[in-house]
């Protein structure tokens, strides 16, 4: 008769074995995204060498996911690795110019909210975003009188930068519709800073909300991506993890040969 005990180290064994086959597959799926990602900036490069008869190049970029990819052509590449270190100075500079402006940053985003979205507009836009959070609005009842972790309570570092008087701060707990619209601009701005860094998800609840679509003017839409997508790269920029890379795995190098030939630039991958 088979041993219990020893049929669950098997059936353990084997799901494990399938988890790190799992894992090792979405490793090399990203590997390969990467190398496109590379493939695509060195084509760029090469065209602009060729269209402007460069004799030399220097290229830095953070990428979506914070990750720095640096690039140099051959004559520069010692001076751009040893003296500039882009690769590892760019997330401190970042950080330093994003703390150094955050509070600009805020104020200007509730001012664009207040001035480019109509009071109907935000009531929608609230209304759809409050059964997306989580926890949902639906789990705390407005006659409860207890808001949910999202909902601002006027203690946030950021909230007195919104230049919110007094008297409208916290926002009470209410239907978006029975809000003043300073009110709503900071409870706006607490939910896209609750659901930050994953914009696209905000982004697809928008797309997909038939009274949005219908209410919102193109101005509104642009102006709202623009300020998710801003608020994608401050939260990055604060996450010190997303800027985890090493230089030599995302550097292009380009010979002076390269330049004048019909030869690419290569990749050091």
């Amino acid at each position: 008769m088979a041993d219990p005990n020893e049929s669950q180290q098997q059936h353990a064994q084997i799901s494990e074995a399938a988890n790190l086959n799992q894992r090792n597959g979405q490793a090399s799926t990203r590997k390969k995204m990467s190398r496109s990602d590379h493939d695509d900036i060195r084509e760029r490069i090469y065209n602009l060498m060729q269209e402007f008869n460069a004799k030399g190049f220097v290229f830095g970029i953070i990428s979506e996911n914070g990750k720095p990819i640096t690039g140099a052509s051959m004559n520069l590449c010692s001076w751009w690795k040893l003296d500039v270190h882009f690769e590892k100075n760019a997330r401190e500079v970042i950080i330093k110019y994003v703390n150094k402006n955050k509070s600009n940053t805020i104020l200007d985003t509730a001012r664009r909210i207040n001035d480019t979205f109509t009071d109907a507009t935000l009531s929608i836009f609230l209304s759809t975003m409050m059964k997306r959070c989580e926890p949902s609005s639906g789990m705390y009842p407005l006659a409860s009188g207890v808001s949910p972790p999202w909902w601002p309570t006027g203690d946030e570092e950021w909230w007195s930068q919104l230049g919110v008087a007094e008297k409208d701060c916290p926002p009470p707990y209410k239907k978006p519709h029975d809000l003043k619209k300073p009110m709503k601009v900071g409870v706006m701005m607490s939910i896209i800073k609750h659901m930050s860094p994953d914009i696209g998800k905000i982004q697809h609840f928008i797309e997909h909300s038939q009274r949005l679509q219908d209410k919102m003017t193109n101005k509104e839409k642009q102006s709202l991506f623009e300020i998710l997508e801003q608020e994608k790269a401050l939260s990055v920029a604060n996450n010190g993890n997303s800027f985890e890379s090493s230089f030599e795995d995302h550097h292009v190098v380009a010979t002076p040969q390269d330049v004048n030939s019909r030869k690419r630039p290569y990749f050091n991958i």
